[in-house]
């Protein structure tokens, strides 16, 4: 069965984590392993799923979006992250990538839907709830998007040294700029596998994709073109090689994401 909460929605901000900078250049030289790329021509679709290790009826949905992207979608036409929460960790089973921050943002994507519960798993097209994903054609349900001028450009590159990772990039606009931007940029890890040992899920081994194993805090964006640079550490524990990065521009009053980009296998 689907999971539900009915938690209180609330949409506390965190602090800014990453740092808007003004330097002349973006990408500085660096002896280490160096991963870049820029958004598409046309519009991105980021799929948010909302999922937990304690939810039974979770498996499926991580299995569908871990194998994203799929040969019918050309090159950056989806940016897939999975978000652990953690409010089913009482069930008898702690989820491993779970952080508040995630269930925090969950509470704000359904309240700018006007829903009152979150539940998992619950997708996000785009930071517009849909319910009907594992009804859907990918394809088709993003075939608009593929024709749609993106507002936004995203520059981004990665680069990893000893214990760190070092992100930087820029945004910049196709249009006049539009009001209540910020930007977002996430660590992703896949391959990830998880015998579960209690809970809902007790005797399963479940394997993850595309888990978002850092989210900045939103990051308000100006009308000049903003650049950013930010250094994160790097835990032990996450796998060097199965590292991605992603970053998207969201509209902070609507939550509609406007455009974003992925760097997979990144830096490796």
């Amino acid at each position: 069965m689907t999971c539900l909460s009915e938690m209180k929605i609330s949409a506390p901000l965190l602090g800014t984590l990453l740092s808007l900078a003004t330097a002349t250049s973006v990408f500085a030289a660096d002896t280490s392993k160096v991963c870049q790329g820029h958004s598409p021509g046309f519009r991105a679709a980021v799929i948010e799923l909302y999922t937990s290790e304690g939810c039974s009826s979770c498996p499926p949905a991580d299995d569908w979006l871990r194998r994203l992207p799929r040969d019918d979608l050309e090159s950056g036409r989806v940016v897939p992250l999975a978000l652990h929460v953690d409010y089913w960790n009482h069930l008898g089973w702690r989820d491993p990538f779970s952080q508040p921050q995630f269930t925090t943002r969950q509470r704000t994507l359904a309240a700018r839907n006007h829903s009152q519960t979150i539940y998992t798993p619950g997708l996000f097209l785009n930071g517009k709830e849909w319910r009907g994903w594992h009804r859907d054609h990918l394809a088709a349900r993003t075939a608009g998007l593929a024709t749609e001028r993106p507002a936004a450009n995203i520059q981004l590159s990665a680069s990893a040294r000893d214990n760190s990772m070092q992100l930087r990039g820029a945004v910049s606009w196709n249009r006049d700029f539009p009001q209540h931007m910020a930007l977002y940029i996430a660590v992703l890890e896949s391959d990830l596998v998880t015998r579960i040992a209690a809970g809902e899920n007790a005797g399963r081994t479940l394997h993850h994709g595309h888990v978002v194993r850092y989210l900045s805090d939103a990051i308000v964006l100006t009308p000049q073109v903003a650049k950013f640079e930010h250094r994160l550490a790097l835990p032990t524990a996450w796998k060097r090689t199965s590292l991605g990065v992603a970053a998207f521009v969201e509209d902070s009053a609507s939550g509609e994401i406007l455009q974003a980009v992925s760097l997979p296998r990144c830096p490796g």
